[in-house]
């Protein structure tokens, strides 16, 4: 390698910053390693990076290199030159400003090592074709109506992508098009289906994702269809419920919504204990997401703060953020021609990461899609439900299938982000008997280190990081 040159004629380390420094400057103005290694004729290695380089990459070539064996547990050692035998090509010892000096040959060492330059190559182009070969043979089947929007789909893609009524369940892993296939779907119903843009509904969980799935509408519809789309996250779409109800009901509309500061603030107004205001405020949130009541609560004293919080709420005109999915939920019970209402303007609801949906969310798509027929279309993985500490459960995806009973479900089990061999071991992590996702190619080993502490496991991955960079 070419770091191991430029070490021999610096007589230092290859790990030294003036090898890294010199080998730096040399892959800016070559381009690549082999480059000067095998390709650049020797009098351009020679303007790159002067005679003496010149001279070892020439001798390189040429096969004209000195074998030392190892010995008692030491690697043997390669060279282009003898020692010493470097200098008589300079005086000042640089490396890029290199007089060339006369060839020596040394008793000590073997005989010249025969290399055939041009077998590796072709080895090496063989190697580059059989890869390519892999990974093209290992690209799904692409779906069979594939054209306009539903092109570059593969097979399992277009299938999920072009379902049309009824309720369907998607399980998607990692890198398996989630979010290509939910755009594609609502740009198929709009354009292939006739549906009514108004009557669309997508749910995300974040403003990112929201943003993201508008972002790629936007190169399948135009301004006048996207613009008729509802896309929001769970809490956006629960505020525009708030908002218009108060509005129809002639009550002020111009409430607030509190963060998480503010609700211990209140908390605090309450005359709650400061050591216990966080546990106390996470109890609340719990009880809004699973839609308890006062009369519910089996601990008197947090039902009587909890009545109390909500009362101050009511009063300053002020929601917390859990409201936003609670309230109208309890909105749509009490007052059923509103829910009736939605119900006849929504005609489809898209969710995307399912897995995440908590009991007040679940429920309110529930009171949306009352029909075990309907339109309800949702993606999800149950290995990637990140949202437990927020009673986010993965059992609301068999409670789907449970409620849906005649939903279609399709499987992208194809990912385009991870190799095989990463998904095998993750798929071991997580105890999987089966093998659900397949990577496009196999990928590179994965090495496993054990590490005894945190501390130790943090120092050893970034050791691991470093040492390419010394």
């Amino acid at each position: 390698p070419l770091k191991e040159i430029l070490s021999e004629l610096e007589s230092v380390s290859p790990d030294s910053k003036k090898v890294a420094q010199h080998y730096e400057q040399l892959i800016r103005k070559a381009g690549s390693e082999f480059n000067i290694l095998l390709h650049y004729d020797i009098e351009d290695v020679k303007t790159i990076g002067g005679e003496l380089l010149s001279e070892a990459v020439r001798r390189m070539r040429n096969r004209e290199v000195y074998v030392q064996e190892g010995f008692d547990g030491e690697f043997g050692v390669i060279k282009v030159f003898k020692e010493g035998e470097s200098r008589n090509y300079t005086q000042s010892a640089s490396l890029f400003e290199e007089p060339r000096g006369e060839y020596h040959t040394k008793n000590n060492l073997r005989p010249l090592m025969s290399f055939n330059l041009e077998a590796f190559q072709k080895l090496k182009q063989e190697k580059a074709e059989t890869k390519a070969e892999a990974v093209e043979s290992s690209i799904p089947e692409l779906f069979s109506g594939g054209n306009g929007i539903l092109s570059g789909l593969n097979d399992e893609q277009g299938k999920a992508a072009t379902h049309y009524s009824g309720p369907a369940l998607i399980l998607a892993g990692p890198g398996t098009g989630k979010t290509k296939v939910l755009t594609t779907r609502i740009a198929y119903l709009i354009l292939n289906k006739n549906v009514n843009p108004n009557g669309i509904l997508a749910i995300t969980f974040t403003n990112k994702a929201a943003r993201e799935m508008r972002d790629r509408l936007s190169q399948l519809l135009d301004n006048q269809n996207l613009n008729r789309l509802r896309i929001s996250t769970f809490h956006a779409f629960g505020l525009s419920v708030i908002k218009e109800y108060l509005i129809n009901s002639g009550l002020p509309d111009n409430f607030s919504v509190i963060d998480e500061d503010d609700k211990k603030q209140i908390l605090s107004g309450l005359d709650v204990e400061k050591s216990n205001i966080t546990e106390t405020s996470e109890k609340i949130t719990e009880i809004k997401q699973t839609l308890k009541n006062e009369d519910e609560i089996d601990d008197t004293v947090l039902a009587g703060i909890f009545k109390k919080y909500n009362q101050t709420l009511r009063r300053s005109n002020i929601f917390d953020y859990d409201d936003l999915i609670s309230f109208p939920v309890q909105l749509f019970l009490k007052y059923p021609d509103i829910l009736s209402e939605y119900q006849k303007n929504i005609q489809w609801i898209l969710v995307d990461e399912y897995q995440d949906v908590n009991f007040s969310q679940y429920r309110l798509i529930r009171m949306l899609m009352p029909d075990p027929d309907s339109n309800l279309f949702v993606i999800g993985d149950p290995d990637q439900a990140i949202y437990g500490f927020r009673g986010a459960n993965v059992q609301y995806i068999q409670m789907f299938k449970d409620y849906y009973l005649h939903a279609s479900i399709f499987k992208l089990k194809t990912s385009y982000r991870c190799t095989d061999s990463i998904l095998r071991a993750s798929g071991n992590v997580l105890k999987e008997s089966r093998k659900f996702l397949e990577g496009l190619q196999k990928g590179v080993k994965i090495n496993i280190s054990e590490n005894v502490t945190d501390k130790s496991e943090a120092e050893f991955i970034a050791r691991t990081l470093v040492l390419p960079l010394q």
